[in-house]
C-alpha cells in the first residue's frame, strides 16, 4: 500500500475539481461566444453591435482563461504530489486561486456593465 494514499487521493479529487472549473469556464465563454454569434444572425441591421462584440471578447477570454488554468493547476497537482512525498517547510502558495477568482470577478462586474447599459 502507497504511503499518505489519503493524502494523494485528496490531491487527485482537488486536481479534479480544478479540471472541472475548467471545463466549466470554457463552456461558458463558448456559450456566451455563440449567443453573441446568434444575436447577429437574429438581427443583422440592428445598431447594438457594440455590447454584441463585447460579449464576443468576454467569452473568447473565458475560453482562453480555462485553457491557461489547465497547466496551472496540473502544475500545482504535480507541486502537491512532491510535497506530500518529501515534505518541505514551505507549499505552493494560494496564488492560482486568487488570480481565478479576480478575473472571474472582473469578468463578472464587466458583463454587469454591459447588461445593465
Amino acid at each position: 500500500m502507497r504511503a499518505n494514499l489519503r493524502e494523494h487521493q485528496a490531491n487527485e479529487r482537488t486536481f479534479l475539481g480544478w479540471m472541472r472549473t475548467c471545463i466549466a469556464i470554457i463552456a461558458f465563454g463558448f456559450v456566451l461566444e455563440r449567443f453573441s454569434f446568434l444575436l447577429r444572425s437574429l438581427a443583422p441591421n440592428a445598431n447594438p453591435a457594440v455590447p454584441m462584440i463585447r460579449i464576443t471578447i468576454v467569452g473568447t477570454g473565458l475560453i482562453w482563461l480555462g485553457t491557461v488554468m489547465i497547466p496551472v493547476s496540473l502544475w500545482r497537482f504535480l507541486a502537491e504530489a512532491r510535497n506530500i512525498d518529501k515534505p518541505v517547510e514551505t507549499g505552493t502558495g494560494n496564488w492560482p486561486v486568487v488570480l481565478l477568482a479576480v478575473l472571474l470577478t472582473a469578468v463578472g462586474i464587466y458583463m454587469a456593465l454591459i447588461v445593465g447599459l
